[in-house]
């Protein structure tokens, strides 16, 4: 698959654009908590505006907060738009168990 500038493959027939988006920038916080809708429509509608094409999220800023919020804005989404999850993660208040 032959590439423009600034774009590259995952699998071979994946085209994403670099930069990619950080979702975990439309939550209240900067890192967690209930995005501010205005301006997390505001800000997920530029960046499928600038032809940013892959959203990174996780559920570390928050469980489906991000998520939720880009089905939210962009549906229905851009033919070319993608997104990646990092895997749940959740702070508890109990420690790992040891495994000795």
């Amino acid at each position: 698959m032959k590439h423009r500038e600034g774009e590259f493959s995952i699998g071979g027939d994946l085209a994403l654009r670099r930069p990619g988006f950080g979702s975990m920038h439309i939550s209240s916080s900067g890192v967690s908590g209930e995005p501010r809708n205005h301006e997390a429509t505001r800000l997920l509608t530029r960046v499928v505006e600038l032809g940013i094409n892959l959203i990174d999220t996780t559920d570390a800023y928050g469980p489906e907060l991000s998520e939720r919020t880009i089905a939210e804005t962009l549906y229905p989404y851009p033919r070319d738009l993608e997104s990646c999850d990092q895997g749940r993660r959740y702070a508890t208040a109990k420690p790992a168990m040891s495994s000795r």
